[in-house]
């Protein structure tokens, strides 16, 4: 025990207690007395613990060989007392009541004045939707322990309890009335015999009773439940099959889940190992303040930076701005039950009524237009961190962070892509392009796209600048390198830079500029809920953010557009697309593994040749952005499908390998090659199942005639 002691630093208690007498734990057989229990504690509460007298527990095992051994810690702990606020019950505010106090909140918030800064702005309207909800909102009503359980059930239950009470109670006085007759008889007098057998007669009918009563509830228990799997069969038979395979594979699952029980959190880091709850957040927040470049700040340092102005240079297009109906459906849009921002503040609120809630908002973003500037509660949030899957949860690297935004952001981000939204992308694009394909009997495929990295991190700085800004031909010379790979690349970028348009060199109009330097100017976020530390950010946004999606879609249309001109001009574009303005693109994807490149080859021959050309003007176009194709198994992959004369042999020589690939190969950057499948093993079901899209097609094959 004492090697154990030194090598984790513990002390035990002592032989003696604090009053000097010896303390015994332990009596052998023979009699003797000996301390074989001991309590270890870290050696540096040693001048704060006290051993004990052997304390008596009088019980009915303490004594016979065995004793306790006890000692007393005396610590005071030093912290900060966290304030508590009242939370908006998400059960309450979905009833009837619930929702009008919503909609009386947002008749009633203030409008502040012009003078006001967005951030004030926004705070006022929290400030009072919080306060007159949790005012207002009587507590939710008590959800019923079991669905299935009726009314006339639960009014079983209730009499079964009160005759238990009955029962105790009768047993009780039976006890008693049979204790008297016992002390009557022992004093040689006469026992009141009929008091107990009248008392003893009243339990016999209340155990009867309680039986029946047992039985009956029961009953209603089974016929309750057979009832309730009845309603929902024949509700989820009326939803279709997945409900009633979902319905079935509930009621047939037996058991409980297997839960992880609750242990302390660990964290192994370079600087040691992090214990506790609140030591894994820091360190967790350090790391994710890393790539952002953050810093902590004090909130007062923060708040500060509200106040200042970007004026305008030029004149701004107000129908660039999100207008009445984009700020209603984006209110409208948002998912409920999601988790709030720091404001408590659920979408539950703005969806009882999305034209009140664009009222309040609206005044909001013309402010944010004016004066490019957003309010603080809108550029970050508390970073939420989930552990990922398959990876080690002990480790920074097995942790990712998602940003709990405002509802309200969330509404105003949404708003904005569809006030920049040039065309709108058919969510069936891909299987109606192959079943165009099939039904012309035109070679063609698809090629999906996935990159390594985005970009848009790095090039926060140059974004938030003015757009006649000059920049440092070293520091211009640095931020190339960071952004692109290839030096002609490279070059470019600096031509473009040094003629003082940046704008064009990033392909942003003036609203759009705005718009993203708005979002990225003063981005922060807090370790948790509430927090302990406050970073700012100096490059992208805040890890985990939304917008870093919306920054992506607007940027990643450049490459877009110049991959459709390119295709139009080689003859590759597909049909469906021809009749596009050579100045419109699709709608941009936030992320560049939900791209899907739609082509078309002159006949099977040659489309190998067209997919390897697709292909190499793909690679380099994302070079050319500062983005790296990933070209792995499962990442940057082709459908094709072949038809037509030389179908047969051109299936041959290009699926019919062990690993069948589509090499390419440009000048000036490294040589790969992608993988390619026919189009029936992967998308043959999906259409089958769209039988929809047949008729939707002729119509519009019809239209295009």
């Amino acid at each position: 025990m004492l090697a154990v002691a030194r090598e984790f630093k513990l002390e035990a208690t002592h032989q003696f207690s604090h009053t000097g007498r010896r303390i015994a734990s332990w009596k052998s057989p023979k009699g003797r007395l000996g301390l074989i229990d001991y309590i270890m504690f870290d050696a540096g509460f040693a001048s704060a613990v006290r051993t004990d007298d052997t304390p008596d527990l009088q019980d009915l095992h303490s004594g016979v060989d065995h004793y306790p051994v006890a000692a007393t810690l005396r610590a005071r702990i030093d912290g900060a007392r966290r304030e508590h606020r009242p939370r908006i019950c998400s059960r309450a505010i979905k009833t009837q009541y619930g929702q009008s106090v919503l909609r009386r909140a947002l008749l009633t918030a203030p409008t502040p004045g012009w003078e006001v800064d967005a951030t004030s702005h926004v705070e006022a309207v929290h400030a009072h939707l919080h306060t007159f909800v949790t005012k207002h909102l009587p507590p939710a009503p008590v959800p019923p322990r079991h669905p299935a359980l009726t009314a006339a059930t639960l009014e079983e239950v209730r009499r079964r309890r009160l005759q238990r009470q009955r029962l105790r109670a009768l047993s009780n006085q039976e006890r008693k009335a049979f204790l008297l007759c016992v002390f009557r008889a022992w004093r040689n007098q006469r026992p009141p015999l009929s008091q107990f057998l009248r008392i003893s007669a009243c339990v016999a009918d209340n155990v009867v009773e309680l039986h029946r009563l047992n039985k009956r509830v029961t009953a209603c228990f089974q016929s309750d439940k057979a009832q309730f799997l009845r309603e929902q069969t024949t509700q989820a038979r009326a939803s279709g099959p997945a409900a009633f395979a979902h319905m079935v594979r509930a009621v047939t699952r037996q058991g409980r889940r297997f839960k992880t029980p609750h242990v302390v959190p660990l964290l192994h880091t370079a600087d040691g190992p992090a214990v506790g709850a609140t030591q894994v957040m820091q360190q967790l927040g350090r790391h994710f303040a890393k790539p952002e470049r953050a810093r902590p700040v004090p909130e007062g340092a923060l708040r500060k930076t509200a106040q200042t102005v970007e004026p305008l240079t030029a004149v701004v297009d107000a129908q660039e701005c999100p207008t009445f109906a984009d700020l209603v459906r984006g209110f409208k849009s948002l998912q409920g039950g999601r988790a709030s921002g720091r404001s408590g503040l659920p979408a539950e609120i703005y969806q009882a009524d999305p034209f009140r809630a664009r009222a309040l908002f609206l005044p909001i973003a013309m402010k944010i237009a004016a004066r490019g500037m957003n309010p603080l509660q809108w550029c970050g949030g508390n970073v939420h961190s989930i552990p990922k899957p398959n990876k080690d949860a002990t480790t920074l690297g097995g942790w990712r962070s998602i940003l709990l935004l405002e509802s309200d952001a969330k509404a105003y981000q949404k708003a904005s892509l569809q006030a920049h939204r040039t065309a709108r992308a058919c969510a069936d694009c891909r299987p109606r392009h192959l079943l165009w394909l099939r039904t012309k009997g035109h070679s063609g495929g698809v090629l999906f796209l996935d990159c390594k990295d985005a970009y848009y991190s790095v090039v926060r700085d140059l974004l938030v600048r003015d757009p006649k800004c000059q920049w440092d031909p070293a520091r211009l010379q640095e931020r190339a390198q960071l952004l692109f790979v290839h030096r002609q690349d490279q070059l470019t970028f600096i031509e473009e830079m040094t003629a003082g348009n940046w704008s064009r060199a990033l392909a942003l109009p003036l609203e759009l500029q705005r718009l993203l330097a708005a979002h990225l100017r003063h981005t922060w976020f807090a370790d948790g809920n509430p927090g302990t530390t406050l970073y700012e950010t100096a490059s992208g946004s805040a890890p985990g953010a939304p917008v870093a999606d919306t920054i992506f879609a607007f940027l990643f249309s450049r490459f877009l557009r110049d991959l459709q001109e390119e295709m139009r001009v080689l003859g590759l574009s597909p049909h469906l697309v021809q009749n596009i303005p050579p100045d419109s693109c699709a709608e941009a994807p936030t992320w560049a593994d939900d791209v899907a490149i739609l082509f078309c080859a002159p006949d099977a021959k040659q489309a190998s040749q067209a997919l390897s050309c697709i292909g190499k003007m793909a690679i380099f176009g994302l070079s050319s952005l500062g983005l790296e194709a990933n070209l792995g198994p499962g990442k940057t992959e082709a459908i094709i499908s072949l038809r037509g004369a030389g179908s047969k042999s051109a299936k041959q020589d290009m699926l019919c390998q062990a690993v069948p690939t589509v090499h390419v190969c440009a000048r000036g950057y490294a040589s790969g090659s992608y993988w390619a499948q026919t189009i029936f093993p992967l998308l043959a079901k999906n259409l089958e199942r769209s039988s929809a899209i047949q008729v939707s097609y002729q119509f519009e094959n019809h239209l295009l005639a």
